[in-house]
């Protein structure tokens, strides 16, 4: 499911989506199974609010953060050098549209294969194009779905991901590439059953690390996961991000040249910034603690630089946080920087521009040589134990990091190695801080920021952390306590307009309660909050799917057809709302329009052997028997190719499998 604001500008973290997601699809199962007409359950009164009365917030609303923002290309005409510098860097390169990257990768790519599936990369006159392919027992195509890359995701340093773009939105495609062995693979989170393929939504919980600003839609702030037709207006991480807008500051540079008096030049240097505050500028990109909410009403993009971290987030750590020695995360450098020895020696001084440049990246083979150079400025080379001679052996050749910082796989992430930041007094040793062991289960704000941040955020977002636990983990205690977090005691009763009321227009709060509701069989208090979702993001994916299923459930047909069309129309790129849309259809007694659906479904999900299936039952019933059987051929084929896994196993662990399809597609 996508990553859509909670309030303008604000997207949910990838757990807490996954977790909801998994949250909805009892309803894909019980309209799937039908959506015969059937009376309403007992207590259920579903509405569809068309004119919201205004409610209560639970929180006010803060003011717009400046936005004067003015592009890098501004910043270069007077700080060319430098500018220059940046552009070769990682962060100058972490995003690039198609054509415009330099191409460090093999095309055409070798086969990716997984389940029966083979995922290619090959590059075009125009740009380049990810497919997934699924060929018979002598080699033939059977399908090929073929997607436009149109966005490079990553400098390389690592490797890259692809992004697909469809009507504003941003799809990651299955082929990932890595640098580390010069080779195509799967992206992390792709392998098994269930992967993603190309309906893996990517919003702002990746973009505000990896690009420098989105293209606002035309939609408006309000509309989930949506940009302009540009996507980025600055693709990405450009001078902005470390030193905020640059417009007040360029105009008075400007005035300052013209003879008129400078003023405030209004720009921020990191390293004149107090050393929390200087750390926040780069924790918001490199901490990811084990959950990250945005505040309400904020963005992950309205981080300035001189603030704090908690003043647009909430990042919560565990308890007393030390890392485990295994544990590598590609964002948990902070987090082990803070649990070694030459932090907590340093009071606070040791930061990340200790070692790193922001504005420019060493050679990898001139990294050994200049992170000691950073080292001997508060340790004396004398007192390494190792004899010289030693310590000039390959691999390490007198390199301080290699024995004390040293590479190591990082987790969930293939053929990518990731520089342990725990900084260990003792090549092969354990962190110097608490041993993991010590690590409470309990989280709390990062750098105790609980102390500075109003309790009822703190435990909003705890509640939205615990909420996508408890739903991954199906865990009703948890759940129980997520809710506790998020809805004030007085107006947990049960009553859905009290709920909704108490949540105010917080949609990521009133998200995470309705899924915890249906989870818990709460139709109800589910439906009114996801109804009040709309009334405000009337393009978000999770509240349309869920009311369509659950109004097609009910038999209130008009209702589920209207909301499924919206569903289609808003999220046209994801297959399963196509076959959502065409199984109300078919409930509803138009089959020719539930094959148009079917279809529609197919040409996103060329594999998914259910749905082949399902359009070859309606074709026989509309007298097509040729085109039914050659349905009924591929759909055969497929199922051998892939051994009977993959796509449309997939559809059917939604509720949308065989059984159900034959089951409506006659009526």
């Amino acid at each position: 499911m996508s990553r859509r604001k909670a309030q303008p500008g604000v997207r949910r973290g990838t757990a807490l989506v996954t977790a909801i997601a998994s949250g909805i699809m009892a309803a894909i199962v019980l309209a799937a199974a039908g959506c015969r007409p059937a009376p309403p359950a007992s207590g259920t009164a579903l509405r569809i609010a068309s004119a919201p009365q205004p409610l209560p917030q639970p929180l006010p609303r803060p003011t717009p953060r400046p936005d004067d923002f003015v592009g890098s290309a501004a910043c270069a005409a007077c700080h060319e050098a430098i500018s220059a510098s940046f552009a070769r860097s990682p962060m100058g390169l972490s995003l690039a549209a198609v054509g415009s990257e330099p191409v460090i990768e093999t095309y055409p790519s070798a086969p990716v294969a997984d389940r029966g599936r083979e995922y290619v990369a090959e590059r075009t006159d125009t740009g380049a194009v990810h497919h997934e392919i699924v060929r018979d027992t002598a080699g033939g195509v059977l399908c090929d779905l073929a997607e436009p890359v149109r966005f490079v995701l990553g400098s390389g340093e690592l490797g890259r991901s692809y992004l697909v773009a469809h009507d504003g939105r941003l799809y990651q495609s299955p082929l990932g590439w890595y640098s580390g062995r010069d080779c195509w693979d799967l992206s992390p989170g792709y392998r098994g059953a269930d992967g993603p393929r190309f309906e893996r939504a990517i919003g702002d919980g990746c973009l505000a690390c990896h690009a420098g600003r989105m293209e606002p839609s035309a939609a408006g702030p309000a509309v989930s996961a949506r940009y302009g037709p540009a996507v980025f207006a600055e693709g990405a991480i450009g001078c902005e991000r470390c030193h905020g807008p640059g417009g007040r500051h360029v105009a008075a540079m400007d005035g300052a040249a013209a003879g008129a008096p400078a003023g405030d030049p209004c720009i921020v240097n990191p390293a004149a910034l107090d050393a929390p505050r200087r750390e926040d500028v780069c924790n918001q990109c490199h901490l990811g603690g084990a959950a990250l909410l945005p505040r309400f009403g904020r963005s992950l993009f309205d981080f300035r630089p001189g603030d704090r971290l908690e003043d647009t987030r909430v990042v919560l750590v565990r308890e007393a946080a030390s890392p485990n020695a295994a544990d590598h995360r590609p964002v948990s450098h902070v987090e082990q920087m803070r649990a070694s020895r030459c932090f907590r020696a340093s009071d606070g001084r040791l930061g990340c521009t200790s070692c790193h440049d922001p504005h420019a990246a060493p050679p990898r083979a001139d990294a050994g040589a200049s992170h000691s150079a950073r080292c001997a400025t508060c340790h004396d080379a004398a007192a390494c134990p190792l004899p010289v001679a030693e310590r000039e052996l390959p691999p390490a050749v007198g390199s301080c990091i290699h024995c004390h910082m040293p590479r190591q796989s990082a987790d969930g992430v293939p053929h990518t190695a990731l520089t342990d930041h725990t900084i260990r007094r003792r090549p092969g040793g354990t962190p110097d801080g608490p041993p993991a062991a010590t690590v409470a289960a309990a989280f709390v704000p990062f750098d105790a920021a609980g102390d500075r941040l109003p309790a009822r955020e703190v435990a909003r977002a705890r509640g939205l952390h615990l909420a996508g636990e408890a739903l991954a983990r199906r865990d009703p205690a948890a759940a129980e306590a997520a809710e506790s977090f998020l809805v004030p005691g007085a107006a947990r009763v049960g009553d859905p307009a009290a709920v909704v009321a108490a949540l105010g227009d917080d949609v990521e709060s009133l998200a995470a309660v309705a899924a915890l509701a249906e989870a818990a069989g709460r139709t109800e208090v589910a439906a009114a909050c996801h109804e009040r979702v709309l009334a405000i993001d009337p393009e978000d994916e999770q509240a349309l799917v869920f009311l369509a299923a659950t109004l097609g459930r009910a038999g209130r047909l008009a209702g589920a057809i209207e909301l499924a069309d919206r569903l289609v129309a808003a999220h046209p790129a994801i297959a399963a709302h196509h076959r959502l849309r065409g199984r109300i259809l078919a409930a509803a007694g138009r089959p020719g329009d539930a094959t148009a659906a079917a279809r529609a479904a197919i040409d996103r999900d060329p594999s998914a052997t259910d749905l082949r299936r399902w359009l070859a039952g309606g074709l026989r019933r509309a007298g097509r028997d040729g085109e039914a059987a050659a349905e009924e051929r591929r759909a055969d084929a497929i199922e051998t190719a892939t051994r009977g896994r993959g796509a449309g196993d997939r559809g059917a662990a939604q509720g949308a499998g065989p059984a159900a399809a034959s089951s409506t597609v006659s009526d």
